[in-house]
């Protein structure tokens, strides 16, 4: 009748080859700790498996650009999110089928509760649903308060025995520092704050909640299941967790005990980039060889854009000092840092005479300026409820701005005009609730307006007049579309298509709208060029000679990041440090 002994803690670094894909985004372990889950690089963005018996990790063919996932509690499916539909797809490989749409494209929006259940944080990130696993009506659970659409939810995780889900609560716009971790229960829905400044929390079997904070120092807090609140104090268990985005901890733990987890700190997707000239076959050249460079980390906010005389780039970096707009001379001049406040600054655009640039505060979603030479300060342009994400400047002064869209969030992105320095006023432009607009890029005569809408269920160009842009529109693209981007004359767009085609359409005059040309398909783009899914800003640029201005993917050696740790049972090295 002894209790068996506490199984040993054994400890080992996983790293796999380069062909496996880099594990450097979000990832998940099956309940029995057999199986190890992660998401790949772009383009594909799809999900790996390995198996704990296995060297090697194999892609899941039918997940590709998913975005959320989870194992059913028998290990024998995986439930994602991918393009606003929730689907599962069973481990040992089949077709995917297709549970539920209006989820949000998050990471850990996707809890399977218990095998007949899974819980999905629905689009916006607006509250919790549930459906069954086997498919059918989906219902409500739990919409996060304040409930006049100002909080949202970013990550969830489950609660033992199907009791209910840990939620970790955006109580403002962003979702970058200020958030809360709650607990909902099953059935009733009612809830119960946990901790405060948490990024995401799980529970364990020793009866705590462990919770990452923003600063990446992962702790845990006793909790009872039986009262539904914590009962003592919160210890620390570890520092350093890796953080992508702000928002992802890359930490997973298994209910037998075992745990992964990377250590090294903040991380933008773990990519470093340099930038190239393509041509109109594909051809690239490396602009800088001794520059190299990450995106800004916030909210995967990407973003560079060419000075109207093609000699310079503005670019947000993220470095040591945070994620900041910079400006470089082409081809081989000093890298200059603009803005200097702690503030997150990402999607720069330059004004019409090449003297100012403009650009987003992530944090608080302002507009804000400067001067390209840094001699003028940052200036406030803007700062309304409606957080900002992308601008247009216009020669007449007018701003075309972009807002809506938390970090995942699908379904509330709007066009709007403001003379931002004159009044606070957001003038509706393109609002086609509950579709996204985004990517908006305004032909160098001004008389129209391209961007991306999903309204008829993927990403498509579409273009309308302006300012008048109620008065027509015409669909550009028709295999999917994204960043849409004017030739210097105006008489070509460009996008990239779904299947990562660069391609042109002529456009000419008309009476009322301007007459597209037959599409012309250019090249396709190189895996190692940056363009990922959804970025919701056009990510390439077009010099006036018809070159692409791109980022691509510069070869690192495995050993570049940090490995991944396993640790197989750290419940027993954890009650340790637990008792002391």
């Amino acid at each position: 009748l002894r209790s068996a002994p506490p199984p040993p803690t054994i400890r080992y670094p996983l790293q796999l080859s380069e062909d496996q894909a880099s594990i450097n985004r979000a990832f998940a372990l099956s309940r029995d700790g057999a199986w190890l889950a992660y998401v790949g690089a772009p383009p594909l963005r799809q999900i790996w498996l390995k198996a704990r018996n296995q060297v090697s990790a194999a892609p899941v063919a039918g997940t590709e650009f998913a975005t959320s996932f989870a194992f059913s509690p028998d290990g024998q499916w995986i439930a994602f999110a991918r393009g606003g539909e929730l689907r599962k797809i069973p481990v040992s490989g089949g077709a995917s089928l297709l549970l539920s749409d209006s989820i949000t494209n998050g990471n850990s929006a996707v809890v399977w509760r218990t095998q007949e259940t899974i819980g999905f944080i629905r689009s916006l990130g607006m509250g919790i649903w549930e459906v069954p696993a086997g498919g059918g009506e989906r219902t409500p659970l739990w919409q996060p308060p304040p409930a006049d659409g100002t909080a949202t939810i970013s990550r969830m995780s489950a609660l033992p025995e199907g009791r209910g889900y840990l939620a970790a609560r955006c109580p403002e716009a962003g979702c970058t520092e200020a958030r809360d971790l709650w607990a909902i229960e099953a059935g009733s829905g009612e809830s119960h704050l946990v901790q405060m400044g948490a990024v995401s929390g799980d529970y364990i079997p020793t009866g705590h909640i462990l919770f990452t904070r923003p600063d990446g120092a992962l702790l845990a807090v006793p909790f009872s299941l039986r009262r539904w609140r914590t009962t003592g104090p919160a210890v620390p268990i570890m520092d350093s967790i890796s953080i992508v985005n702000l928002n992802t901890p890359l930490i997973a733990i298994s209910a037998n005990g075992t745990a992964a987890f990377r250590q090294g700190g903040s991380l933008s997707g773990g990519d470093e980039y340099t930038m190239v000239w393509v041509d109109r076959v594909g051809n690239a050249a490396v602009i800088d060889p001794d520059w190299t460079f990450r995106h800004a980390a916030s909210g995967g906010n990407a973003g560079w854009s060419l000075s109207p005389d093609g000699r310079r780039l503005a670019i947000g970096l993220n470095t040591d000092l945070g994620d900041d707009i910079w400006v470089k001379g082409l081809p081989r001049d000093p890298l200059v840092r603009l803005t200097l406040d702690p503030e997150p600054d990402v999607r720069p655009r330059w004004s019409q005479d090449g003297r100012t640039i403009y650009y987003s505060k992530f944090v608080s979603g302002r507009l804000a300026s400067i001067g390209a030479d840094g001699a003028e300060p940052e200036e406030i342009l803007l700062d309304v409820a409606r957080n900002i994400w992308e601008v247009v400047p216009t020669r007449s002064g007018t701003f075309v701005v972009r807002t809506g869209g938390t970090v995942a969030a699908v379904g509330d992105r709007s066009v709007w005009t403001t003379r931002a320095r004159e009044d606070t006023i957001l003038t509706p432009l393109i609002a086609t609730d509950p579709w996204d607009e985004a990517a908006i890029a305004l032909s160098p005569d001004e008389r129209w307006i391209v961007f991306e809408s999903n309204e008829s269920g993927r990403r498509e160009i579409y273009l309308r007049p302006f300012p008048d842009a109620n008065t027509g529109r015409i669909q550009l693209s028709t295999n999917g579309g994204q960043s849409p981007v004017w030739a210097r004359d105006g008489r070509t767009l460009y996008y990239v298509d779904s299947d990562r085609a660069m391609i042109a359409v002529p456009i000419e005059a008309g009476d009322r709208l301007p007459v597209p040309g037959e599409r012309q398909r250019l090249f396709t783009l190189d895996p190692s060029l940056f363009f990922q899914d959804g970025e919701n800003y056009p990510i390439f640029d077009v010099a006036s000679d018809g070159r692409f201005l791109m980022a691509r993917l510069v070869s690192r050696d495995a050993g570049a990041l940090p490995p991944l740790i396993i640790t197989e049972g750290w419940l027993t090295e954890l009650r340790e440090l637990l008792r002391r």
